[in-house]
């Protein structure tokens, strides 16, 4: 699949909130419409949000960014989404490939955090070389425990 990551625009925001609403996260938390259209809005005012879009600028997927909202320090994953119809198809990581290339040109180091019951998403970021640093139980929901979980730089090969 021919994806390109671009800086998202109004003409995404339907797909975006839709990729939300439409996901596991979008049904624990019980993320309305409304409120998903409004918090994204304002992040892609502030630059925050970045698209994953095929070659006729249809929107696959999301993530959001904040490159100092680990710590106040590091890179971290606010959000990441694909569209139901576009799962399992590379969408993902490809938005965490980008996600790591910014990441990784402002700090060594990069956070995200999973839901306990996302385990699939959690098996993908493990497989990426993400590892668990911490738990923080009943973060948002109660009974819903988010994982904090953290890739360093890979350090360079030494010439042989």
């Amino acid at each position: 699949m021919n994806i390109s990551i671009v800086r998202a625009e109004s003409s995404h925001i339907h797909d975006c909130v839709s990729a939300v609403i439409h996901s596991e996260i979008g049904r624990v938390y019980g993320m309305s419409e409304d409120k998903m259209r409004n918090t994204l809005t304002r992040a892609m005012d502030s630059g925050e949000v970045f698209v994953a879009v095929d070659p006729q600028n249809h929107c696959l997927g999301f993530i959001r960014v904040a490159l100092r909202g680990a710590f106040c320090r590091f890179p971290y994953l606010m959000l990441i989404a694909v569209n139901e119809a576009c799962r399992g198809q590379g969408v993902g990581n490809r938005l965490l490939s980008f996600f790591e290339e910014i990441g990784f040109g402002e700090a060594d180091r990069i956070f995200l955090l999973v839901s306990h019951f996302n385990t699939g998403a959690r098996r993908l970021y493990e497989l990426l070389g993400y590892k668990s640093v911490g738990v923080l139980p009943d973060l948002v929901i109660k009974g819903v425990d988010e994982i904090l979980m953290m890739k360093c730089r890979p350090e360079e090969l030494p010439a042989v």
